[in-house]
């Protein structure tokens, strides 16, 4: 099947990206870590990980599915598409 019409995909395009990093700013400063702390557990350096949070840099989904399990919360929260920290979006 071919599609003409269908552009690409950017992560920029499906959601807001301020949304993702001000969550991801938001509970990191809940939890008093920081960025240094954070780049470890994702397995990536320092400056990486505030490229995250800053958006300049798009978040790989093991590190969004990573950061949802440590923070207890769901990825659907991080995307923003529930206010709900625990409810999938459906």
């Amino acid at each position: 099947v071919q599609y003409s019409n269908v552009q690409p995909l950017h992560m920029h395009d499906a959601f807001e990206v301020s949304a993702l990093c001000q969550h991801i700013r938001d509970l990191r400063e809940g939890a008093d870590l920081t960025h240094q702390e954070l780049a470890t557990l994702l397995h990536v350096s320092q400056m990486t990980y505030s490229r995250y949070e800053n958006g300049a840099l798009d978040i790989p989904s093991s590190a969004l599915i990573a950061l949802a399990h440590f923070y207890k919360v769901s990825v659907d929260y991080l995307l923003d598409l529930t206010n709900d920290r625990t409810q999938r979006w459906k």
